[in-house]
């Protein structure tokens, strides 16, 4: 990819966006090279480029898998802290993966530039993506959230031959000033007696669409 190309990329205009996105979505994202897999020595220009090397690898490899799912990636919150609301939908628009939409409450000011479609409590009938996200207000994702789940979910279909119902993350808690705050979750694999003694699956929660209708993907028709 030339360097035009890369500064009219959506990836290159999402590290646009990143160098304005609000204080605290700036303290996180200056942080992400602390996990990129460098030596502690390393210096943080080699920790970006390693990031955006791996960034730009998802959005050349990505796109030619078979599979493209949509992902609809809904907050519930009728009243959303305004603030807290930026920053989610922020790390939105960070995404290397393009193909989503934001679902938001009625009534609810969002930025420019940002796909929404709006609820009126219950987001089911709203929800166009082949799968749904619920998100707080302030939760957000790295800007390689939604590109990874597309490989899960096309690795699943070429070794099941059928594209997974529900995925879930590992997760991080971000402290209020935007640092990284404790250790990384990572989870096991799924196991629904451990669920059933506590729920482990927790922020990220990615569900077919076809479960909020009560067919799983697969399934036959009747």
């Amino acid at each position: 990819m030339s360097a035009g190309a890369w500064r009219r990329s959506a990836l290159g205009r999402g590290v646009d966006v990143l160098r304005r996105a609000t204080p605290r979505l700036q303290r996180l994202y200056a942080q992400l090279p602390a996990s990129a897999g460098l030596a502690p020595d390393a210096t943080a220009a080699a920790h970006e480029e390693r990031l955006l090397r791996y960034y730009r690898h998802l959005a050349d490899h990505v796109p030619a898998l078979p599979l493209q799912p949509t992902f609809s990636l809904v907050v519930t919150d009728e009243a959303p802290d305004p603030d807290l609301l930026a920053e989610t939908l922020a790390s939105l628009r960070l995404q290397v993966y393009p193909r989503w939409q934001a679902c938001v409450p009625e009534g609810v000011a969002t930025p420019p530039g940002i796909p929404v479609t709006r609820h009126a409590g219950d987001p089911r009938g709203h929800t166009t993506g082949d799968y749904v996200i619920h998100l707080d207000p302030g939760d957000r994702l790295y800007p390689s959230a939604l590109a990874e789940l597309v490989r899960a979910i096309d690795l699943e279909e070429r070794l099941t031959g059928t594209a997974p119902a529900a995925l879930y993350t590992d997760e991080r808690t971000i402290g209020p000033g935007g640092e990284m705050s404790g250790d990384p979750v990572f989870k096991p694999g799924w196991s629904p007696r451990l669920q059933r003694s506590g729920d482990y699956v927790g922020a990220l929660a990615v569900y077919h669409r076809d479960l909020l209708t009560g067919a799983v993907p697969g399934d036959a028709a009747d």
